[in-house]
């Protein structure tokens, strides 16, 4: 699958978890904070002024549960396509009810999760996802001096 299809899955995927008395619902929002070791999601549906939370799962084409989910093939894929700039940390669809959407991705902001995650967290996922230097936002460099990381 190329990036385009992906992104299509993840935004089909969202759909199907609207229920049917959700049938006039404003748009969704769906967010994602990930690293290789952690992530965290929330899909929301705005209906009527008001919001309801969705459950949201990644499947194949048969049903099935996918592993890792396609936000993770994504996430690998799209670093693959540019390795200089590592790997995104979050990223955010909102989708309207007539199949448009906007799609961003934060490269270089801290995402904060509802745990308290290490200094390995975000080392793992640098290591599994390097980045050039110039790429290398300000607090990650830290971490990665704080741990003796060099990078070249």
């Amino acid at each position: 699958m190329n990036v385009n299809d992906l992104i299509k899955k993840i935004g089909i995927d969202i759909l199907k978890s609207i229920t049917e008395n959700q049938n006039h619902w404003e748009y969704i929002n769906f967010k994602l904070k990930v690293l290789i070791t952690y992530s965290e999601s929330k899909a929301i549906v705005f209906i009527d002024n008001s919001q309801k939370s969705l459950s949201v799962s990644f499947r194949d084409e048969y049903g099935r549960l996918v592993f890792p989910d396609t936000t993770w093939q994504l996430r690998e894929l799209m670093y693959n396509l540019a390795t200089e700039k590592g790997a995104w940390y979050s990223m955010e669809m909102t989708i309207l009810p007539s199949g448009n959407f906007n799609l961003q991705f934060e490269y270089e902001i801290k995402p904060e999760f509802s745990i308290p995650l290490s200094d390995l967290d975000f080392i793992k996922d640098f290591q599994k996802f390097p980045r050039e230097k110039a790429y290398i936002p300000e607090w990650l460099d830290e971490i990665l001096k704080r741990n003796k990381i060099n990078v070249e």
